[in-house]
């Protein structure tokens, strides 16, 4: 499977029926095994001129369907990633 073949893909909450959105970017480890999937965040005001992202876990990934990736998302977890993606980049 492709970037590009992932990247048309939506990704959808299980727990919620949310649609996520399309995946923007991935998070790799060192050897080349798939970390996070990245995903914009949705539209705000507040965003409107930073670009802030959703990381989800590839451990809460349940299924890659041929037109959807499927995902458990816990309480909490994408809120969570993406303070903390938020914090990395705002240090000095």
């Amino acid at each position: 499977m492709t970037f590009s073949s992932l990247r048309q893909k939506e990704i959808i909450d299980t727990c919620s029926g949310t649609r996520l959105g399309s995946l923007c970017d991935l998070e790799l480890s060192q050897d080349g095994r798939i970390l996070c999937l990245i995903i914009p965040a949705p539209f705000s005001l507040s965003g409107i001129f930073k670009s802030e992202t959703i990381s989800i876990p590839w451990s809460e990934v349940t299924m890659m369907g041929e037109d959807v990736i499927l995902v458990q998302l816990r309480a909490g977890s994408s809120e969570r990633n993406r303070k903390i993606k938020e914090e990395k980049r705002n240090l000095p």
